[in-house]
């Protein structure tokens, strides 16, 4: 008798335990669902439509001045810039959410570096002329990156709001200098603040540099077109030959496209979070039964008995259901309890 007791206490047990590992499940199934679709409405402060980005990988020895990269480069935006559909183009070392993180510390020329860890840090990022107004990201202050800014001349910066807001709380940045480490930049303009690292969190804060000024060997293209960008994939590449047959035009992709990748993993975990559910409610629906199948039988003569008596099989269908729906119930509450 002590045995089938306990038998059937960790049946009753096991039916509890499954009931809130399904209602963890589902719960979690859809907080993931929710945090999905406010990811994918998230406000990025640039317009990913229309664009197509790729990588331009020039060969370090063949362009061993900034002088000639910057002349390079700039005779490539040039002759995309004459394709047809092409609304404008520019250039960046790190493409938005595609390629993240590069944060640099960054302070107020005046003010001495932190004398320890901590400090206000920044993604640092360089463009060329015009990746605010191909990006769609505003110019709220001053002015952007433009030609003038080449090797020769005052290193300049551009900084996302954020980034003017903490450095100069309540003060005009334009004309103010920067430092990072031993270099001294002036702040020309403030821009909106955008998503460069992740679609998670607030937007980051951003500084941005003059491409021509950086000596980058790679930079990633940014395509605005007026039609399917993909269809410039060929026209550019050709450019590219024309000009140096050793250079890289590599991984070719829509802006969309990138959103979208970065949304994939989301889509996987909520997919086999919600297999999972599936699973935890088919199992569980099957053990309730067979412990509810169980009482039944154990209790055959009782229920006999009260046929005899006169009881409905409504009535004794009620009492079986309340056995099945205290168990329901104990799960619900740990379940629920666990989710949270």
């Amino acid at each position: 008798a002590c045995m089938g007791l306990h038998s059937t206490r960790l049946r009753r047990g096991l039916v509890v335990l499954q009931v809130a590992f399904s209602v963890i499940l589902l719960i979690g199934s859809g907080l993931l669902i929710r945090s999905l679709v406010q990811l994918s409405t998230v406000e990025l402060g640039f317009d990913p439509a229309h664009l197509l980005t790729g990588q331009v990988k020039i060969q370090a020895a063949d362009y061993s001045t900034p002088e000639e990269r910057n002349r390079f480069f700039t005779s490539v935006l040039e002759e995309i810039e004459t394709l047809p559909g092409v609304v404008s183009v520019t250039m960046i070392n790190k493409l938005p959410i595609l390629d993240p993180w590069q944060n640099w510390g960054v302070r107020p020329a005046d003010q001495p570096p932190p004398s320890g860890p901590g400090g206000f840090s920044a993604m640092a990022r360089w463009v060329s002329p015009r990746y605010f107004e191909t990006m769609s990201i505003p110019l709220l202050e001053g002015r952007d990156i433009s030609a003038m800014d080449t090797p020769d001349a005052p290193p300049v910066m551009v900084v996302s709001e954020s980034v003017s807001r903490t450095l100069f709380p309540g003060q005009d940045a334009m004309g103010r200098k920067v430092a990072i480490g031993s270099w001294v930049f002036e702040l020309i303009g403030v821009v909106g603040d955008a998503r460069v690292n992740t679609l998670r969190g607030e937007p980051d804060p951003t500084m941005y540099m003059a491409s021509a000024q950086m000596r980058a060997t790679s930079m990633r293209i940014a395509v605005r077109s007026s039609g399917d960008p993909n269809l410039l994939v060929g026209p550019i590449q050709q450019i590219l030959r024309q000009k140096d047959a050793d250079v890289l035009y590599a991984e070719p992709v829509t802006m969309t496209s990138i959103i979208d990748n970065a949304l994939e993993e989301y889509r996987i975990v909520i997919l086999s979070l919600s297999i999972f559910a599936v699973v935890a409610l088919v199992l569980t629906a099957i053990g309730l039964y067979a412990v509810l199948a169980y009482h039944v039988s154990q209790h055959t003569n009782e229920i006999g008995i009260r046929l005899a008596m006169g009881a409905s099989n409504a009535t004794l269908l009620n009492m079986i259901l309340k056995k099945g729906m205290v168990l329901v119930g104990l799960g619900l509450l740990l379940g629920v309890a666990g989710a949270y």
